[in-house]
């Protein structure tokens, strides 16, 4: 996963010459703020986006 992330932010194999459409970061960086914050928590706990939890009929969580 760090190799491809590595090829993504370098822009070599699959993605030269490819443009970013839905998190422009070089153009809006603000935009990486909720993107980062997804890929830390679900680097800390990947629990949090199994299958299971998604299909379940209370998904999302309610708030308490």
């Amino acid at each position: 996963m760090i190799g491809e992330c590595r090829r993504l932010v370098i822009g070599s194999g699959p993605y030269a010459d490819s443009a970013e459409e839905l998190t422009p970061v070089r153009l809006d960086w603000i935009s990486a703020v909720p993107l980062a914050m997804i890929a830390v928590v679900l680097l800390a706990a990947p629990k949090l986006a199994s299958i299971r939890r998604i299909e379940r009929e209370d998904f999302p969580p309610r708030s308490s």
